[in-house]
Formats: C-alpha cells, structure tokens, sequence
C-alpha cells in the first residue's frame, strides 16, 4: 500500500507466497492458520459476464507469463515494475523458480479488477525437482510400487492454495526426466502416471474454482523425458489434452506452426485457442529476435493459417514471458529509480505494447539484434564447415571437398524478418489483441489511471507525499485506458486527482466536437428502471473555456440519458460532470457498454478519474464509529457505521454489500495542526509505528466513495494508546 516514511515499516507478512520444495508446501498444509491472515489488499473475486470479454470473438488470446528479476521483488520503499497491459491478457502467469509460487494478494487484486485471470506456478527443475516430481506423484510409496497409481495429496493441497488465496490456477512445468533415481527408472510409467494426476488435479480444481485453468508447459514428454517439442504432436499432446491449455516453447519456426495446425485438426479441431504458442521477450531462440521484434513471432502467431475450413475458426494463442525485459535488458540500461529515469522506461515499454514514438532506445537495439543475426549466422556457416570436412561426411580428400555454398559473405543482406512483407519497421504488440472489457458485475467501475507504483502522491487534486526512492503497490494500480482514438493522449505524473498521475487529452484536429471511448465495460443484464451516473473529474490545459461529457452506451442504445451537470470540487481547477442515465426497458443479457468523454470547445485537458456506478436511494452518511491502536501489531483499526436519519450517532447496522468507500487516506495532525500523509489502504486497518502516534495530536481518516469524492470522516484523537 502506498505509505509515507511518517508510518513506518510495514509488518512482515503473516504467510508465506511461495514454496521451495514440495515438503514446505506439506508442512504449511498441516498447520492451522487464519485465512483472513493480514494481506496486502483484501482480494477481489474474478468476475466474468456472460456476454464476449471482447467485441471481436475471433479475436487471438494473450497469455502473459511474469518473470521479473525472479518474483517477489516490489518493495513498498522503492518504485518497481509494474504490468500495465492487462487490458489486453486473458490470462497472467506469476512466475518463479521457487517450487510452488502464488501469486502476491495486490497481484491477483490489479488482475481480477481487469477482468484476467491470474495463475499460479508450479514447476521441477534441476536435481531437486526431479526429487520433487517423484513425491508429487508418489509421497512415501515403496519403490517397486512407486509408478503403479498415483496420490492426490499435492493436488489437494494446490487446490485448497488456490481457493485460499483467491487466484485461478496454475501453471505446471515439469524441465526434469522423469523416472526414479540416477538411472531414472519407469520413465513412462511415471508419465502415464503424472498425466493421471493431471486429469484429477484440472477436475479437482474445477470443482471447487469453476473458472479454473491448468497450462502445461511444452517440456518433458509422454516417454518421460525431458524434450521441448515447440509444436504439438503425439509426445506431449497426452498432456495437452488433459490440460486447458498448452504453452509452447519459444524455438518454433513456420513449420511448427503448421504440424500443429495439422495435429490441432486432426486430433482436437476445436482447441487451436488453447495451444499458446511462446515468445520469450529476451529472444532466446525466438523467432525474429525478441526485444522491440517481439511483434514479428506475433504477427507470424496470429496469421498462422489452421488446417481448417471453418473461416471462423479460433487462431493460436500467444504466450508472452518476461515482458519485464524493457526493465531489466542490460542494452536498454534502464533504471525506475528517478521520475526521469522512469518516464524513459515507460516511453520504451509503450513503444513495445503501444502506439508510443520510437525513443532513442530503438536504433542501439536495432543495430544489436543485427548484430546478434550475423553473429549467428557465422555459427551456423562454421558449423556446416566442421560437418563438411568431418572424416565420415565424404570419401573425398578434405583439400578436395567444396563448402556449399562455396562462399561466404559476412556483411551480406541478411534474410528479411517475419513480418518484412507488411512494409512496416515496427508494430506494437497491442495491435494483435482486442481490448478487453472490464467486468462490472454490480454496474461499479473506478479508476484514477495509477500504475500502481510513483515518486508522488496526490489526494483531491493536491500533492501529499514525495519520495526521492518512490514506492510500488501493485494493489494501487487502476484500470488503464486502451488505445484512445482521434486524439493525442499522455500520461503525466506532474499533476493527479488521485494517486500518482492522469491523462492528459489533445485534440488532434480542429473539430469543435468529438466522442472519445476510453473504457468497454461488461455489463450485467440491466433491471428496468434501473438508473446509472457516468462521471469524470478532469481540469483544462490551457485555461480555455471547455466542455466534457461522460457517455455510457451500447449497441442497443437500452440507457438514455437524463441530466448532464458540472460542478466544481474542493480543489483548484478540477472538475467533476456527472451523467445521469436510466434504462426504461430492461435488458436480457450481458452486453459491452463503452464508457466515453465528449469533448467540445477544447483544446487540451487532464482527466484525473471517471467511473460509472448505480444511483441509489440517499443513504446515512458514514461516520468514523470505531479507532483503535493495537500497539502488539503496530496497527491502526477502525470501523465505519452510518449515522442514522434522526441522530448523528453511529446506527448499529452493519455495512452494506457494498462497501462505502473504495479506499482510505490516513493523515496525522500534529500538535502545530499541520496534516501529514500516513498511506492509502483498501482495509479498515492500516500499520502505524508507535512513534507517530505518540507525537500524534490527532488521525484523520478520509475515505474516497465510488464517485470519486473525498469524505473526511470525523478526526479521532489520539488517545489511542490508553
């Protein structure tokens, strides 16, 4: 959670998000535990609508697979890597190479809030996981029994990790022979039983997560050994089938797509979606390069023609890993550490994914991957060399023999790459995957545009803490907008509403009037009558005379509007336009609404939040009922009632289904009255060290409601410690 060096440290952890090997794993099972242990977000269920996640059903499914620095690495005192391109993922992997690795609580939070789904992984490497891969199967069995049937312990455990935990699957994959001891003995038979434990451990997992996944990585195969086919044929596509889906290795070519086209067809024609063809971003055998070139393997991905005549039938999938390349790539030098030094990573990171300009990081990476293909290609002719004058390639005396071909030029035209026969240097990764819509299953939808990590922070349009180091919350991060079309669109981190940065809208041309989509949303069924406020809270560039409007609409056009109105908030500049719509007639089905600004008389604004909610009945207005310091944990804990119509006292009913306030901001008064930034948190409890509260002449709790409004709920004096 973002909190200033005011607060303190924050607490360790109370469990633990990963394991090291299976034992770990079987002695956390054992043991009773509190399974509303302190988390960094309280977790947010994924949410899917029945209507199409995204307007173009056909359109290639994204898998990202997270390996950044390896996992676990945001710091709260410190700014890190964030993924800001959820809205194109179906489905994010956290990745490490810990035994059984979940995903972080503010991780499997920022996905689910997008509508992806988020998966944990368990993988085998190196001797200990071959050690592993035995007691996965086969805990404690005699070893002439070993192979016979498998148990179920570890799929018990893995799926009650997963419910526990709020994520939605996992990711296994086994890089080790299979088979028993140095001599790896029943190889096939330990598959055959691996892939029974595979069956049971998807059904288990349904059963309890019906939404659930089971990727299995393309490695070791049906005869237990560990080889990476790249395609799918008959060695790993037992293990494809009694899986959701496959994840292929990164050293395919045109041919491998094609055989598993072919195999797709004749084998399981309807699950080419779920073959997940890889593209490991560092390049690393990678058709095309990797890096900035990540977008050819995608292009050559999603324009591979399935052995089909069903025109609208479902492409491959593509499985990105390690999208934090842009980070941690030694060529790009890259550092998050400064404002400055940030703003240039984010301009190479859009570049990758979005429409962004080339930044002065594209020609030194074009000339290394140019580079890195003559290198390769004077291998790959010094190999065919040492092949031609091998004793046994040729009864012809080796002063005889001729290389073919005979000659070789290193500075000779490479090859084009895939993707050349577009006639374009570059195209972002974004481009091959429609957005998706976020899920709104109570007609709730918030965001402040925070990527979840900053130098700064700002509450009600006013900056409240900075720090030199920054700090990350992947908890924090908000819904980021797509691609905004027929208008320039930035983000700056120079001024906020709320959080850490807003987006800043040009016009592009000279039109007076213009609708902008920012957001698709799924909507649940609309109730007739059912009335619904679109809002925004945004502040003009330029100072000139400007009017916006939230729209919320559909193809059926079910919601018409009823008031639009602009008013001005507590602070300097900003304002909030609130849209009022009702739906007369209600709606049968699930559909996608868009969520967008109409723009007139302007040349420039800064839109700081928007969001849509329900209107509902005037309610009581909350109050602070409760706040208390626990000194044995270092925290801070209140509790939220609403005043009743007859009385400023608390009322004694409990919250709604839906809670009041989005978040909470803590501030400090101190006995010169001066207010001072403790953190933001999701929950009603936020750690304080006992310092700050000694000097402490008071707390202020504010509390942002679905609106986007501030609320400072009552100050509790700072009698806490008694």
């Amino acid at each position: 959670m973002p909190r200033s060096s005011l607060a303190g440290p924050t607490p360790p952890a109370a469990r633990p998000d990963y394991f090291d090997s299976l034992a770990d794993l079987a002695q956390y099972a054992s043991q009773p535990r509190d399974l509303l242990a302190r988390r960094s977000a309280p977790p947010v269920p994924f949410a899917s609508t029945a209507g199409p996640p995204r307007r173009d059903a056909r359109s290639n499914k994204l898998v990202v697979c997270h390996d950044y620095k390896g996992g676990y690495g945001e710091r709260e005192d410190e700014r890190g890597y964030t993924f800001q391109w959820f809205h194109l993922c179906d489905t994010f992997i956290y990745f490490s190479h810990h035994r059984v690795s979940c995903p972080p609580a503010g991780w499997i939070r920022s996905a689910h809030v997008n509508g992806t789904k988020i998966l944990g992984t368990l993988i085998f490497e190196w001797d200990a996981g071959r050690e592993d891969i035995v007691e996965l199967v086969a805990p404690s069995s005699p070893t002439t029994k070993r192979f016979s049937s498998f148990s179920p312990r570890y799929a018990d455990f893995l799926v009650d990790l997963a419910v526990e935990r709020g994520f939605d699957g996992w990711l296994v994959n086994v890089e080790v022979d299979l088979g028993f001891g140095s001599a790896k003995e029943g190889a096939k038979e330990h598959a055959r039983v691996l892939l029974g434990w595979l069956v049971y451990f998807r059904a288990a997992l349904k059963k309890r997560i019906p939404h659930a996944e089971v990727i299995w990585y393309d490695s070791v195969t049906a005869e237990g050994k560990l080889s990476w086919q790249n395609c799918v044929n008959e060695l790993n596509r037992p293990f494809f089938l009694a899986c959701d889906s496959i994840f292929l290795n990164y050293w395919w070519r045109s041919e491998q797509l094609a055989a598993t086209s072919q195999e797709i067809q004749q084998t399981c024609p309807d699950r080419a979606a779920d073959v997940c063809v890889g593209i490991d971003v560092f390049g690393r055998g990678t058709l095309g390069g990797g890096g900035f070139e990540s977008w050819r393997a995608s292009h050559a991905i999603c324009t591979a023609k399935q052995a089909t005549r069903n025109p609208s039938a479902s492409g491959f999938s593509v499985a990105l890993f390690a999208p934090g390349w842009t980070v941690e790539a030694e060529s790009l030098g890259h550092s998050l550490a400064t404002p400055d030094s940030f703003a240039k990573w984010a301009a190479d990171d859009a570049y990758l994914w979005s429409h962004g300009a080339p930044t002065p990081s594209v020609p030194i990476e074009t000339a290394r991957q140019e580079r890195q293909r003559r290198e390769q290609r004077g291998v790959l002719r010094a190999r065919q060399l040492a092949a031609s004058l091998a004793p046994v390639a040729s009864p012809l005396p080796i002063s005889e023999r001729i290389p073919d071909p005979p000659t070789f030029d290193y500075n000779a035209p490479l090859d084009p790459l895939p993707g050349s026969e577009l006639g374009v240097s570059h195209r972002p990764l974004a481009s091959f995957f429609s957005p998706r819509a976020v899920p709104c299953p109570d007609f709730r939808f918030y965001t402040n545009f925070c990527a979840g990590s900053g130098h700064r922070m700002f509450v009600n349009g006013a900056e409240v803490d900075q720090s030199d180091t920054g700090w990350t919350d992947v908890a924090f991060s908000s819904p980021q907008t797509p691609e905004l079309v027929g208008v320039s669109a930035t983000t700056t981190e120079e001024q906020a509403w709320e959080g850490t940065r807003a987006v800043e809208i040009k016009l592009a041309g000279a039109a007076d009037e213009i609708l902008v989509p920012f957001f698709p949303l799924a909507l649940p069924p609309l109730p007739a009558g059912i009335e619904l406020e679109a809002w925004v809270i945004w502040k003009p560039v330029d100072g000139l005379s400007t009017t916006v409007a939230p729209i919320l609409s559909d193809d059926s056009t079910s919601l018409s509007q009823l008031s639009v109105d602009t008013a001005s908030t507590d602070s300097k500049d900003w304002s909030r336009t609130t849209a009022r719509l009702r739906c007369d007639v209600g709606t049968l089905n699930s559909a996608i609404h868009t969520l967008s600004l109409k723009l007139s008389n302007g040349a420039a604004i800064l839109v700081g939040a928007m969001g849509v909610r329900p209107v509902e009945p005037a309610t009581a207005r909350p109050v602070l009922a409760s706040l208390e310091y626990l000194p044995a944990e270092s925290v801070l804990r209140w509790q939220i009632d609403y005043a009743t119509a007859s009385a400023v006292t608390a009322s004694s009913a409990s919250l709604t289904a839906h809670p009041p306030f989005q978040h909470f901001h803590l501030f400090v008064r101190d006995k010169e009255g001066d207010k001072r930034y403790l953190g933001t948190t999701f929950e009603s409890q936020f750690a304080v060290a006992r310092r700050c509260i000694e000097e402490a002449a008071s707390i202020v709790v504010q509390g942002v409601d679905d609106a986007g409004r501030l609320e400072q709920l009552e100050e509790g004096e700072a009698q806490l410690l008694q």
